[in-house]
């Protein structure tokens, strides 16, 4: 079968149906039978690059609570294709808490390569020089 028979079958696949199931010991059940819903296919992407992030934040000086906390809120910027990002994830960045910089500071047409904490780890903002630290490693 070639790739376009295998499409057109994939287009052509019924809805998802409900059916009822009966298990003697349990009750009755429902359940889904049919295609994978779009939000499942995504999770094991979205799982792995939920744990790239945790490896990226504690590597740069997070502690696993904070790690965790972060990624989690950058899950659901993803879902909502928010663009805004924090320097935390930026290849660009360098340092640790307290004295953070950016390799492209003269890029962007600011004063100085330090970079407040607050903007590092707490406010997600627009950059033109952004680059995804989590890409450039997968």
């Amino acid at each position: 079968m070639n790739w376009l028979a295998r499409l057109k079958k994939v287009e052509s696949a019924p809805a998802p149906t409900l059916q009822k199931l009966r298990n003697d010991d349990q009750g009755v059940s429902v359940v889904f039978v049919g295609a994978c819903p779009e939000p499942f296919q995504k999770s094991v992407s979205e799982n792995d690059t939920f744990t790239a992030r945790l490896g990226l934040f504690t590597d740069r000086g997070l502690n696993m609570d904070e790690a965790e906390a972060m990624a989690a809120r950058l899950v659901g910027r993803d879902r909502e294709q928010d663009d805004r990002r924090l320097c935390l994830e930026c290849l660009h960045l360098s340092g640790c808490a307290g004295g953070w910089r950016c390799s492209r500071w003269q890029m962007r047409q600011i004063n100085s390569a330090d970079i407040p904490g607050d903007l590092v780890t707490v406010v997600m903002h627009r950059c033109a020089m952004f680059n995804d630290r989590v890409e450039a490693i997968a």
